[in-house]
């Protein structure tokens, strides 16, 4: 298993991530489905930022940790 406290560390990588950036300069607050989210790291800044978000992954592992970061 992963280790969640790096991946609660690499969260805070994202804050300046082009993708991020550009969802929140070019949207105003959705629904965002994210097929393949991973480890959740953009789903969690943009639910921050007033989004309403819901990641799917077949991965179990990154689901179990992306639950674990949100929290």
């Amino acid at each position: 298993m992963e280790d969640k406290e790096a991946k609660l560390l690499e969260l805070e990588s994202w804050r300046d991530h082009f993708e991020l950036k550009y969802v929140l300069d070019n949207y105003k607050s959705c629904t965002i489905l994210d097929f393949g989210c991973g480890f959740g790291f953009m789903d969690i800044h943009l639910a921050r930022a007033g989004f309403d978000v819901v990641g799917c992954d077949t991965n179990a592992e990154r689901i179990e940790i992306a639950g674990y970061i949100r929290d």
